[in-house]
């Protein structure tokens, strides 16, 4: 199994939109390689986008452990654990789009690019 190629894919998909198709890959990727900073980062991004907080939590932490000092991972875990009544109309359920772009370190880390090339 290529998971570059799988990786690729699955960014390709999440950018998208195509949040069914990029987490069917991001897990087969899990599947065959758990410690992965990537699709452990991006499942975090999709729980988020889906409201599935504690589930979103739980990828990012993985990925911090992988990388702890990822700011991206950092910020996205921190507003994962934020209290439901603190999430305001910013959090990402609302703004499906704005930080869960794959490949874009611009939004996800001002200190490195994260995508298909950091499996």
């Amino acid at each position: 199994m290529d998971l570059k190629f799988l990786a690729q894919q699955a960014v390709t998909f999440h950018q998208q939109g195509n949040l069914v198709q990029a987490e069917a890959l991001y897990q087969q990727i899990l599947d065959a390689e758990p410690g992965l900073f990537g699709p452990n980062y991006y499942m975090g991004l999709i729980r988020m986008q889906e409201g599935r907080f504690e589930e979103a939590a739980s990828y990012l932490e993985s990925a911090l452990r992988i990388t702890p000092d990822e700011l991206g991972a950092l910020m996205n875990h921190g507003m994962a654990l934020r209290p439901p009544q603190r999430r305001g109309p910013q959090e990402l359920r609302s703004r499906p789009g704005a930080q869960a772009r794959p490949g874009r370190g611009d939004v996800q880390s001002r200190r490195r690019p994260v995508g298909p090339g950091t499996l």
